[in-house]
């Protein structure tokens, strides 16, 4: 039975490059939070080859985040092995056979990413208006004293100029992911995590949500202290 595990809140803006954060714009609105968690059963436990297993019903989004983390991971020196490649559909895999194959590949952690939930909005286009005029005074009435100017309602005189449009739709995407890592020993859980990644742009693609969610897995594991230290 474990216990109570280290937890970390980890809220990023933006996208994390070659360790430095990036500004909101930089990232093309791309916002990422996170709640992990890390068993201290396993503390000292360093991540050198893990097996791969993305669940999605997106086809397109799972292998967009399959290309996306395998390439974060190997940046900090992880060997990645996607589940399909290793333990093929076409095999039947007990417990004892999927072992050998991780020792005969020196796997140390098994990382199970699953989607949960998937929200898009559009903002509706909003009518945008500008208009601009001069203003004066209405001539000397003639009951008002010599000399006096005005004296009558303003009005506007001179021109007017107006312009109308429609601003651009913005497009709105939040997907959540649910991230564990067992050790490939026994399948302990060693550490976990809940990613929720919004997207804001004019228009949607899986690769803005994709590699803002790898780049919260690779900086979960680093807080965990689960990425070997150079």
């Amino acid at each position: 039975m474990f216990t109570e595990p280290r937890r970390t809140r980890i809220a990023l803006m933006g996208l994390f490059l070659s360790g430095l954060m990036l500004s909101h714009t930089a990232a093309a609105g791309v916002t990422t939070q996170q709640d992990s968690a890390t068993s201290p059963d396993y503390a000292g436990f360093q991540l050198s080859t893990v097996v791969l297993r993305i669940d999605s019903e997106d086809p397109d989004r799972k292998m967009v985040l399959e290309h996306f983390l395998k390439k974060e991971l190997a940046n900090e020196g992880i060997t990645v092995h996607l589940y399909e490649d290793v333990f093929p559909a076409t095999q039947a895999w007990t417990d004892e056979s999927m072992r050998e194959v991780h020792e005969a590949l020196s796997i140390d952690g098994i990382m199970h990413v699953q989607h949960v939930s998937d929200a898009a909005s559009h903002d509706p286009a909003t009518r945008t208006q500008r208009v601009r005029y001069s203003e004066t005074s209405m001539p000397t009435r003639s009951d008002q004293p010599s000399g006096r100017y005005g004296g009558g309602p303003p009005a506007a005189v001179g021109y007017t100029e107006s312009a109308s449009g429609y601003a651009p739709r913005m497009y709105e995407q939040t997907a959540q992911y649910q991230v564990a890592l067992m050790e490939s020993t026994e399948g302990h859980e060693v550490w976990r995590s809940t990613i929720e990644t919004h997207v804001t742009a004019n228009h949607s693609k899986h690769q803005k949500t994709a590699k803002g969610t790898a780049r919260a897995i690779v900086r979960g594991l680093a807080d965990g202290e689960l990425l070997r230290q150079e």
